[in-house]
């Protein structure tokens, strides 16, 4: 209301003295963004002492006076502390007084004149993302200059700026999808004022993130096995999925065989798999797999390995060594070792030879024992061992041979036999005794007709041996004596008790021996010398007379029967040849 009394005011003193001084030019000069200059010049100088200026506008209300004298044509009002970009109404007027009120005065000259506009705001400018794809740009703009309208987006790789885009004064944000991956890329912007000014930002710059490789599958491993294919799984390494610079586009599965000196590849399959199946193997084949993958730019990743094997046979044993050694009661032992690689035996076979051909079970044993002990050996002997490995499903390996021989050399002369019998077989003797040591290498049997005196040998039987058959011929003595040692090469026994044998009145019938009696494994059976042309038949019959073994022996063959598998407890053998037929009891232990 005061701005349009004022306006009404201007109009009507310039109509009533229009009569007498005529209205001013006005121009402005020197328009900067906080100030400018107006010029005010009387169209005639005559009368005129004074000039008025008002400034009305954005909060100012302002008048000046000024006095025209000293033959000045005009005059120049100066305003500053005015706001940037703002319109100012400016209104001049002439007076024939310095000071009003005064008698005559011109009509108002009017115009409006505008500050300048302030330069753009400086953005603050900073990296959002760094990607292979882009490299993502966001910036504030503070909210003082002038208003801002338009902005300037702009990047460098060294060198040159190149213009990247023009964006609305309101945007924050700005992707540049044009990113070349690991090359050094700066960015900077230019805020816009009305008049074209330019601001320009703080620079930024990365090395655009470049596509790297797809990490290497972790923990491969074999999950599944048969004797002709191997399942193998793996763990899948993380990826960059907000960049998206090591996505895989497919696994790749690598094969070498024994035969091969590179890997092949076998299979590909999807990128999120983690499992996968090579078949058309051979038993008990080692394999090398690996599994890597190329990513969606064709980068080759990292390999992960696996060597493994199919199932078969147990594989062979290794390094069968045997070591002889004193236990604690001072008697030989030999320790057998061996070596299986893999994890495929549940059991394994360990034999003993003394010949190299001839092979004797020493143990079964299962899988997680690779050491036994070999005991209760003769001295004097050379032993060799050979080893093999079985598993349930699919069957055993061949035998691993140990290299050579572990000799068991006597230290000392054996000890004596005891229990030394003797009896009438017919016009035999036959004699047994209990072995009780592993050192002799044969035993020497004597006979005497004296109790004391003159004794001579007979014959001897090789170690382990525990009866002797005298052969006396046609019209034998009635008695005689007999003693027995053990002999190696380091000495000869003491003798055993000199046991006496005594045919009696009216004897010559055929008798039969079986021996040991108690035993633990087996028997011997000696029959008669007139029965060895001919077959023997042996049965053995339990306490409750179960027939539980039967075996018919060629004529002069050797008689052994082994009750091993048969448990404690009292047996009947029954033996018979032709007429002859005699019955034994023994006991097992």
């Amino acid at each position: 209301m005061r701005k349009l009394l004022l306006s009404l005011f201007l109009i009507l003193s310039g109509y009533f003295a229009s009569a007498q001084l005529n209205a001013p030019q006005l121009e402005f000069s020197d328009i900067t963004k906080t100030g400018f200059k107006a010029t005010v010049v009387p169209d005639d100088t005559t009368g005129v002492r004074g000039i008025e200026v008002i400034v009305i506008g954005n909060g100012v209300n302002d008048t000046t006076l000024h006095a025209l004298s000293g033959g000045s044509t005009f005059i120049t009002a100066v305003f500053s502390n005015l706001l940037p970009g703002a319109s100012y109404d400016v209104h001049a007027r002439v007076l024939d007084c310095v000071t009003p009120p005064c008698t005559t005065e011109s009509a108002y000259t009017s115009k409006v004149v505008t500050t300048l506009v302030a330069a753009a705001p400086r953005a603050a400018l900073e990296t959002t993302s760094n990607c292979p794809q882009y490299v993502g740009l966001t910036w504030t703009i503070p909210n003082t200059g002038g208003p801002v309208t338009n902005i300037i987006v702009m990047k460098s790789h060294g060198g040159p700026w190149y213009h990247l885009s023009d964006l609305p004064p309101y945007t924050t944000e700005y992707y540049d999808f044009d990113a070349q991956p690991g090359i050094y890329t700066a960015y900077k912007l230019y805020t816009v004022n009305a008049l074209g000014e330019l601001t320009e930002s703080n620079t930024v710059s990365v090395t655009v993130r470049p596509y790297v490789a797809p990490a290497a599958p972790m923990n491969l491993r074999a999950v599944s096995k048969t004797n002709n294919s191997i399942t193998v799984m793996w763990d899948n390494p993380e990826e960059d999925w907000v960049c998206r610079s090591d996505i895989r586009a497919s696994y790749y599965i690598s094969l070498k065989r024994a035969w091969e000196s590179e890997y092949k590849v076998y299979g590909v399959t999807y990128p999120n798999a983690n499992t996968f199946t090579i078949e058309g193997l051979e038993e008990n084949e080692w394999v090398d797999i690996a599994v890597w993958s190329f990513s969606d730019q064709h980068i080759q990743g990292g390999w992960a390995f696996l060597r493994d094997k199919t199932h078969g046979p147990a594989v062979k044993p290794t390094n069968v060594i045997g070591v002889a050694y004193k236990d604690n009661f001072d008697n030989w032992a030999l320790g057998i070792s061996w070596n299986h690689a893999g994890d495929d035996a549940d059991y394994y076979y360990i034999d003993y030879s003394l010949d190299g051909e001839n092979w004797t079970n020493l143990a079964f044993v299962k899988t997680g024992v690779n050491v036994i002990q070999h005991v209760n050996l003769n001295e004097g002997l050379l032993y060799t061992y050979r080893v093999k490995a079985g598993n349930y499903i699919y069957g055993e390996s061949d035998y691993a041979y140990m290299d050579g021989y572990v000799s068991v050399t006597p230290d000392k002369a054996p000890t004596a036999p005891y229990g030394l019998k003797a009896s009438w077989s017919g016009s035999d003797v036959v004699l047994t005794w209990v072995d009780d040591t592993n050192k002799e290498e044969k035993y020497i049997i004597e006979r005497s007709t004296k109790e004391d005196a003159d004794f001579a040998k007979v014959g001897e039987v090789a170690r382990n041996k525990e009866t002797y058959t005298d052969a006396l011929g046609a019209n034998p003595a009635d008695t005689y004596y007999y003693r027995v040692k053990a002999e190696n090469a380091v000495g000869s026994s003491d003798y055993s008790k000199v046991v006496k044998v005594t045919k009696t009145t009216g004897g010559g019938g055929a008798t039969m021996v079986v021996y040991p009696n108690p035993t633990a494994d087996k028997i011997n059976v000696n029959v008669p010398s007139e029965l060895k042309t001919a077959p023997v038949e042996v049965n053995v019959y339990n306490q409750i007379n179960q027939l539980i073994y039967s075996k018919t022996f060629k004529a002069d063959a050797q008689i052994e029967v082994n009750l091993k598998k048969f448990t404690p407890g009292a047996y009947n053998v029954v033996v018979s040849s032709g007429n002859f037929k005699e019955t034994k009891k023994i006991v097992k232990n």
